[in-house]
């Protein structure tokens, strides 16, 4: 499965042709850039806060099926010596959040924008660094062109909720989640640059499923009693 954000229709509909007959799923859909850390050990955490409070929204009985959003960059180096982790690995560290055997890996591949540094206001008054990016035909730089994996998330929620389907979004960013306007502005970035002969830009999202069995049994109770990462501040 290979869409960006156009067919993302069809992908949801073949993910709820999967559930259990009669069982309506949860989906947990997980913001990967701002859940998954890279340690000084070359391996990956989470960051155990966001993974514990998403935790106690789930069905109990029934978790949710995961979805992480990542850049297919950051895929490309498990299995690897610079990752030091497998993909089923780190499908692991979502056991806390998931039922069944697999987790689902929407990967989103385009190649890296022009950068520009600038800075922003959280919303608890501190002032944070913050990259801008331009795309091929945009006349400046906006942070919102730095966040494709983001319009992905916001379909797949929306998709989701369309569906009548429990869509629970992990991730410390509060505006994760795009508005139409948003939305509207960058899949027209996206449309120009894919347009532009002479830039070579493109853009797509592959979806892989990771089999790595039932959870470990009480996760989420081993995550309290061992943090798998340290907190950033607050976005």
């Amino acid at each position: 499965m290979q869409p960006y954000l156009q067919n993302l229709k069809d992908v949801v509909g073949k993910l709820l042709a999967q559930e259990p007959a009669e069982t309506p799923m949860c989906y947990s859909l997980v913001d990967g850039n701002n859940v998954i850390r890279e340690r000084d050990d070359g391996k990956y955490a989470l960051r155990s806060s966001l993974i514990l409070e998403a935790d106690t929204c789930l069905p109990p009985d029934t978790r949710s099926q995961v979805i992480v959003v990542w850049p297919q960059r950051k895929w490309n180096k498990l299995g690897t010596t610079d990752a030091k982790m497998t993909p089923q690995e780190l499908a692991r560290l979502f056991d806390p959040l998931r039922q069944g055997t697999s987790v689902y890996f929407a990967l989103v591949d385009s190649p890296k924008p022009s950068l520009k540094n600038e800075y922003t206001w959280l919303p608890n008054g501190k002032k944070k660094a913050q990259m801008w990016c331009r795309l091929p035909g945009m006349r400046e730089a906006d942070h919102l062109a730095c966040e494709l994996d983001d319009a992905i998330l916001t379909a797949l929620h929306c998709e989701f909720t369309l569906n009548n389907r429990c869509a629970l979004v992990v991730s410390g960013d509060r505006r994760v989640i795009k508005t139409r306007k948003e939305m509207a502005d960058l899949g027209g970035w996206v449309k120009a640059a894919l347009e532009d002969d002479d830039s070579k830009f493109h853009v797509k999202t592959t979806f892989k499923k990771v089999t790595v069995g039932l959870p470990a049994p009480n996760a989420a109770a081993l995550l309290r009693m061992n943090p798998l990462a340290d907190e950033d501040e607050e976005q």
